[in-house]
């Protein structure tokens, strides 16, 4: 039985438009604040496989440094959210999420993953997901769909990768946080569902 392109994608145009418009302003305001960050996760293996999100991707994943945490607390950093009518919210001690002050918005956010001095995720510590000694630096700027401002990656993304999602480059596990069966579905990677999402970034 195929599965239809249309079918997999977890984001609507609308959403789609305005995750990566939100993933601009965030990266903005994290570069202009100095906050070292990178692509992790889901958004890392999207970059690398497609150079953007994959289609059953339904939110942006990127992580920071653990020390460098508090300048998301500053009053200067809450100014540059508030001048782009965004928010911060902190669902545990272990990572944040920068969503929109829209309330109709709430189903699109950015997942600020914190990692440790040992290379540790620590919203991913019970699956034991870190980065290896010389796997994150030196970053490398790398193009995000046609998102404007800098993207980063890890020195090593492929051999993290290789660690954490096993298979990767042959099979395509479908999950995401808008699936209100929360079942995962593993497909083989083929050339019509290894493409990016469709949007238009304005």
């Amino acid at each position: 039985m195929s599965t239809k392109v249309e079918d997999l994608q977890a984001l609507d145009i609308h959403q789609v438009y305005h995750i990566h418009r939100l993933m601009s302003m965030s990266l903005s305001i994290l570069i202009s604040s100095g906050i070292t960050n990178w692509l992790n996760g889901g958004s890392l293996l999207g970059q690398v496989r497609v150079g953007g999100m994959i289609l059953w991707d339904d939110d942006i994943d990127i992580a920071i440094p653990l020390q460098e945490r508090e300048v998301l607390h500053s009053e200067e950093f809450q100014k540059k959210l508030g001048w782009l009518r965004l928010k911060i919210v902190k669902p545990s001690n272990l990572y944040y999420k920068i969503k929109y002050q829209d309330p109709d918005l709430q189903d699109v956010f950015i997942d600020i993953c914190l990692i440790d001095e040992n290379g540790l995720d620590l919203r991913k510590d019970k699956k034991k997901r870190k980065y290896e000694d010389g796997e994150i630096y030196p970053l490398k700027e790398a193009k995000f769909s046609s998102v404007k401002y800098p993207v980063f990656i890890p020195n090593k993304s492929e051999e993290y990768l290789d660690r954490i999602f096993k298979d990767w480059r042959t099979t395509a596990v479908i999950y995401n946080h808008s699936d209100n069966k929360k079942q995962k579905r593993v497909l083989l990677l083929t050339p019509e569902i290894n493409i990016p999402v469709k949007y238009h970034y304005r």
